[in-house]
């Protein structure tokens, strides 16, 4: 960080007391002072090395070029193996622009702090960081009630996704926004799965950080990295790179990648998944497009078939799923519902329509799964959740009550052998001398 001017000159520093360094004051010194004894910290710097020592910072790892989602799940204290319906806090946290008065910067180390411009203040806090942990504060009572509802608890996706992301790069997966299409790309920094059309109404048109994320292509979107003209059909581990089964065997035949692991993968230009709703027309397999003109739900195969000759074939089709539109740009896909305005938005309309005033409490949800969402808009939901939370957060209070009694409980019986101990002890000297003066 930036440090402020030392307030003593040069010129100062020679005329400087040469007691002032050994005066009764606690503070450190500064300016000449510093500069005779070999302190080059000035006031400014002092402070904020204090500040660091109890606050979280985020750091870029070596080897990437911006900050992930993986970042803001360790700063906001998110436990991916106990609560991955949570991680969805970090996504936003991370796709969110910076306030009006805002700017981030990044040290030779990698370590990101913050410019406040109004008062020309640095800290290594993010500006936002009060207003996701209270909404991480209400998911997490939330989630515990959704316990109480199964119905609704069943549609959550109950694995560390993220952790999925990161570890294996061959990860195929439908795609996280519509849940229709096979996944194409991988945002590196989201750490999602997106098909084409999904990731362009995402990041495209984004206006904060989004717009810079970088993508990888997964199986169902590659090509073989030799030939760049047929689909893959193995994946190296060890080269962490797709290829068809001529290439592989060209490339792996002999020298040390003769004993490179490898895996073979299954993808096709056709495979959808959606397992609400089956085809129509073979009945068989999950359906992709609902037809206009023949309101018939139709995997992509039997879509084509069908619709290959004849009048069928200026007949147009819809997608399954929906991607909703934030309603301040009507450009970018919503990803937040707040629940005061109750409106769907984009994470920087969210941002900038609630920087300021009263808007800055307003609580928000996660609007990816439009499913859940759905469910939990519901009103009889609603009246659930609003008798579901005292209980809960009484029942919360009882059980950490509890706990704290028990190990009160145990470190009195602790307590209460030791004295007996003592006693005992002096009980038997007592009677020794009794004994011995006889």
């Amino acid at each position: 960080p930036h440090p402020s001017a030392s307030a003593e000159g040069p010129g100062r520093a020679a005329c400087a007391s040469p007691q002032a360094a050994t005066m009764g004051d606690d503070r450190p010194a500064f300016g000449g002072e510093a500069e005779r004894i070999g302190t080059k910290l000035d006031e400014a710097t002092d402070e904020f090395l204090k500040e660091t020592k109890t606050c979280r910072a985020l750091q870029i790892p070596a080897g990437q070029g911006q900050l992930s989602a993986m970042e803001f799940v360790a700063y906001l204290g998110i436990n991916l193996a106990l609560e991955p319906e949570l991680a969805w806090i970090a996504r936003e946290m991370l796709a969110a622009p910076m306030p009006p008065n805002a700017k981030m910067k990044v040290s030779n180390a990698g370590v990101v702090y913050f410019h406040d411009s109004v008062n020309d203040y640095y800290t290594i806090e993010h500006p936002l960081t009060q207003r996701y942990l209270k909404v991480l504060e209400r998911q997490r009572l939330d989630l515990l009630c959704l316990r109480t509802k199964p119905s609704v608890d069943g549609l959550l996706f109950k694995q560390p996704d993220m952790l999925f992301h990161k570890e294996f790069r061959n990860l195929q997966i439908p795609c996280q926004s519509c849940g229709v299409m096979q996944s194409i790309l991988k945002c590196n920094q989201c750490l999602m799965s997106f098909c084409q059309a999904c990731a362009d109404a995402l990041h495209k048109n984004a206006q904060g950080p989004r717009k810079d994320h970088t993508f990888l292509t997964t199986a169902c979107g590659s090509f073989c990295s030799t030939c760049a003209v047929k689909k893959p059909q193995v994946f190296c581990s060890n080269c962490t790179d797709y290829f068809c089964f001529k290439c592989f065997e060209d490339m792996h035949k002999r020298g040390q990648r003769a004993g490179h692991k490898s895996m073979l993968i299954n993808v096709s230009d056709g495979d959808i998944i959606e397992p609400q709703k089956k085809c129509e027309e073979c009945e068989d397999n999950p359906a992709a497009f609902a037809c206009d003109y023949c309101l018939d739900n139709f995997c992509v195969q039997c879509f084509w078939k069908c619709h290959f000759n004849g009048h069928r074939r200026n007949h147009t089709a819809s997608k399954v799923c929906v991607t909703p539109l934030c309603n301040q740009c009507s450009n970018v896909r919503s990803t937040v519902f707040c629940e005061q305005c109750q409106e769907l938005l984009c994470t920087e309309c969210f941002t900038m329509v609630h920087h300021k005033g009263n808007r800055m409490l307003h609580l928000f949800m996660d609007s990816m799964d439009l499913l859940v969402l759905l469910e939990r808009l519901d009103p009889a939901f609603q009246e659930h959740m609003r008798r579901a939370r005292p209980r809960v957060l009484w029942a919360l209070s009882q059980l950490q009550g509890w706990v704290k009694g028990l190990e009160a409980r145990k470190y009195f019986k602790k307590r209460k052998d030791v004295v007996m101990m003592i006693q005992r002890r002096w009980r038997g000297v007592q009677t020794r001398r009794k004994l011995l003066g006889m």
